[in-house]
């Protein structure tokens, strides 16, 4: 896959801020602050929307991208990804509606995920959907056999649902449980098992999980999601060779010689390295920000001219070499003028700057801080 030119714009109503893009297998949907909109990849138009009067907290798929979960104090509905049909519409006035475990709990394919204290023990509750599986029920437990404390986090995976908790030995345990029944699928601790010091920070991208302890999916920690097993658990990330994302089966890394030159890697987890494209470091701007690797090509948000923090998309081919082309699009990209790379992924990274099925799709982000507009780029 790769993208020469701007398709369509999308303006979400009211100029609402548009907090993310989120892929589904018929497209993509948008968050923004009034609710959830479909929007048709080929064309940008709108295919459904779902919002209540108030502010929407949550916009959530389900780990297969065939329902879309919407949140807010009022309510919760829960909608066909392809069709906007309502599948479940509650209206019932909360102080949250958050989709966590404390609040509302965390979609599956077939339901909610919620936890619940009963005789000081924490206690996962799946509740199905009408005609859509069975409940189940499963302990939040530590291996010695006592009771888990905290449950510091909750994701989903397309095989598995998995929770990072507390036990008594001041050591953490990452737990994964059968979507379908509730049944364990496999443990891992953090302190023997993965090897690391500090508070786990996962996410899943695909089948595996990454800790991440430089930013939003860059970590060098990497665990087979379905089995729990390291993939990787010494990705290098240093000064001169940069580790970028973390993919469903490898990883994005930049070099940069003496000349100054950036070297752009997709590498298989092993370190072999798949693609590369070299970059100009002038045209590149920053070398670990605004970047989307494509199967075709790598697409970097890179500076117009005007400005080191006015931004264009340049698709660089893979197996190319200084050369790109550049897309001009209608409205500001404008890179945030901060040194935390979290806050610069959040600008112009997953779920701002994304790849979903038939389009790439970034966000406004003017010097005004405008994020009410998308393009689609094919």
């Amino acid at each position: 896959m790769s993208v020469s030119e701007v398709a369509w714009k999308w303006n979400s109503p009211e100029e609402d801020p548009v907090f993310e893009v989120i892929p589904v297998p018929t497209g993509a949907v948008a968050h923004t602050s009034s609710g959830a909109f479909a929007i048709d990849t080929l064309t940008g138009e709108t295919l459904w929307s779902y919002g209540f009067s108030e502010s929407t907290d949550d916009v959530e798929p389900t780990p297969d991208g065939s329902r879309v979960v919407v949140s807010s104090e009022q309510g919760i509905a829960v909608l066909d990804a392809a069709s906007g049909k309502i599948i479940v519409e509650e209206h019932e006035k909360r102080e949250e509606y958050e989709l966590s475990l404390e609040s509302l709990g965390i979609p599956l394919n077939s339901g909610l995920v919620s936890m619940s204290e009963e005789n000081g023990q924490g206690l996962l509750t799946m509740d199905p959907w009408e005609g859509s599986g069975e409940p189940w029920e499963a302990e939040a437990s530590c291996s010695d056999g006592g009771p888990a404390g905290e449950v510091r986090q909750a994701l989903t995976t397309p095989t598995a649902f998995i929770v990072v908790q507390d036990c008594a030995d001041g050591d953490q345990e990452v737990v994964s449980f059968s979507p379908e029944s509730g049944e364990e699928l496999w443990r891992s601790s953090r302190d023997e098992d993965l090897g690391v010091s500090t508070d786990l920070d996962l996410a899943g991208t695909g089948e595996v999980l990454v800790h991440q302890d430089i930013s939003t999916l860059r970590g060098t920690l990497v665990v087979d999601a379905s089995t729990g097993e390291v993939i990787a658990d010494d990705l290098e990330d240093s000064l001169d060779n940069d580790l970028l994302r973390v993919l469903p089966d490898g990883y994005l890394a930049v070099r940069e010689d003496r000349g100054g030159n950036l070297s752009y890697e997709l590498r298989e987890f092993s370190g072999k390295v798949i693609e590369r494209t070299v970059v100009d470091r002038e045209e590149a701007g920053s070398a670990i920000t605004g970047y989307l690797p494509l199967s075709g090509a790598l697409v970097k948000l890179s500076p117009t001219g005007e400005g080191n923090d006015v931004l264009q998309p340049v698709v660089h081919g893979w197996g190319t070499e200084h050369g790109g082309e550049r897309i001009t699009v209608p409205f500001e990209v404008v890179a945030p003028e901060t040194l935390s790379l979290r806050e610069v992924d959040r600008v112009l990274g997953p779920g701002a700057f994304e790849a979903v099925p038939g389009a790439v799709i970034l966000r406004e982000h003017s010097s005004d801080g405008t994020t009410a507009a998308l393009v689609g780029l094919h």
